[in-house]
């Protein structure tokens, strides 16, 4: 806060004023001590702060503390499944038991509902209205009331504006439409459409094959469909649009228009790549945390590997990732210069050195695979991008003006585009680069 204070909630004026909003809607709105449904997650973070701010109880609180109070783990274990099952499932009937059986009143769908649970299940909970009925909303949050539960006066239909607060939440001003400021992800669909991770207007854009402005989504803010420096983007293959929104810990996942559809996090710390398998899986590199993270095609986590070292399978500053059509997954081990090769479990297959790549500013390297099995990547520093052989041996490099027509400064992410048989650059000079492979 900008001076000391008593009050325990001032901070969230700056940090989550759309959550604080809500807060104090249910501060001053609500009566009685209904039961609240909201995320569960570790202890000592953000978890159970609706129960915190509100004194309103909760399903479960930190579970260690709920254990040193004498409640058995296996009835905490079984009231976090629950929680996970409710604002995961597809099954209205499974979802209405498990609010019956805690005597749920109200349920919160916040950001860290949608980051911890692949959306929070919003767009079901907004379907379910012979259950559930929202009472309150603001850009950010979602409340809704249990029917047959929630004793207050009904229907609530609260719809808030929040006013932005100085310094905080205004939004960058944007450069104009087609122009990109330090681009970082790349991809690119079936169709060869092109996606880009704009890192420094803080927003995706699309092109068409002849690289021509098509749309644009985003601006800087922690809002669903925003962004703070988004790092890597990938194109699955169902054509949805995966986005490592390195500056707000998630990944967020679009249509090919640009629909919000869900996000996701598991503590992430600043995650600068993000890979589809063509299975559907979702592999993410947890740059800042060292290691990599598999999701389902709808963000259920599933398995986690590596930790901070230069042993095999450990990572020092991982950036970007690609996984073949073998589902082999490689990842750029920036900080350690070399590329290391995976199956989908996590089990080290091989590596090898890549020089150039280093923890430095601007060394961000990715990786894509062509047909032929050639490992594309891209080197920074020395300005060039390279194919390398499984062994390690490089079978060609593409540098600045080498051959003639290609324009290279920075080169920072790269994507093979299948409807041409080009490989798709972007520089961090701001440039969409196609280069024809050797």
């Amino acid at each position: 806060t900008p001076r000391p204070t008593l009050d325990g909630m001032a901070y969230l004026r700056q940090r989550a004023p759309y959550e604080l909003a809500a807060f104090d809607w249910l501060n001053e709105r609500v009566q009685g001590i209904p039961v609240i449904l909201e995320a569960h997650g570790d202890s000592y973070q953000e978890f159970t702060r609706v129960s915190m701010n509100t004194g309103l109880p909760t399903v479960l609180g930190w579970a260690y503390h709920v254990f040193q109070r004498a409640h058995p783990w296996p009835e905490i274990n079984l009231r976090k499944a629950d929680i996970e099952t409710a604002y995961t499932s597809d099954n209205k009937e499974v979802v209405a038991a498990i609010l019956e059986r805690y005597h749920v009143a109200l349920v919160f769908v916040g950001s860290l509902e949608r980051r911890t649970y692949a959306g929070g299940n919003l767009e079901r909970f907004k379907e379910w209205t012979d259950i559930l009925s929202p009472v309150y909303q603001n850009e950010a949050v979602t409340i809704f009331a249990v029917k047959g539960r929630f004793r207050g006066a009904m229907p609530v239909s609260t719809i808030e504006d929040i006013a932005p607060v100085d310094g905080i939440t205004a939004a960058q001003v944007q450069d104009a439409p087609g122009r990109l400021q330090q681009p970082r992800g790349i991809g690119v669909s079936s169709q060869g459409e092109i996606y880009v991770a704009d890192f420094g207007n803080h927003r995706v854009q699309q092109f068409d094959k002849e690289l021509k402005h098509v749309r644009h989504w985003g601006k800087m803010g922690d809002l669903p469909g925003e962004f703070k420096e988004p790092c890597g983007l990938e194109v699955a293959p169902s054509g949805e649009v995966l986005v490592a929104d390195t500056w707000n810990h998630r990944v967020q996942q679009f249509a090919p228009d640009g629909k919000y559809l869900r996000e996701w996090s598991v503590s992430f710390y600043g995650p600068r790549g993000v890979a589809a398998a063509p299975d559907g899986r979702i592999y993410v590199t947890d740059t800042g945390n060292n290691r990599v993270h598999r999701f389902s095609s709808e963000g259920r986590h599933e398995r986690t590997w590596g930790k901070p070292g230069s042993e095999v399978g450990s990572f020092t500053e991982p950036m970007g990732i690609t996984v073949d059509s073998e589902n082999i997954v490689y990842v750029c081990d920036n900080g350690n210069s070399r590329l290391q090769a995976f199956t989908s479990d996590g089990q080290p297959l091989f590596q090898f050195r890549v020089e150039g790549w280093e923890s430095k500013v601007y060394s961000e390297p990715d990786v894509t695979i062509d047909p032929e099995q050639r490992i594309w990547v891209t080197v920074p520093g020395a300005r060039e991008i390279r194919a390398y052989d499984r062994s390690g041996n490089v079978l060609a490099t593409i540098k600045h003006r080498s051959p003639a027509d290609v324009v290279l400064d920075t080169p920072m992410s790269i994507a093979f585009d299948a409807s041409s048989g080009t490989l798709v650059v972007s520089d961090l000079s701001g440039r969409i680069v196609r280069i024809r492979r050797p």
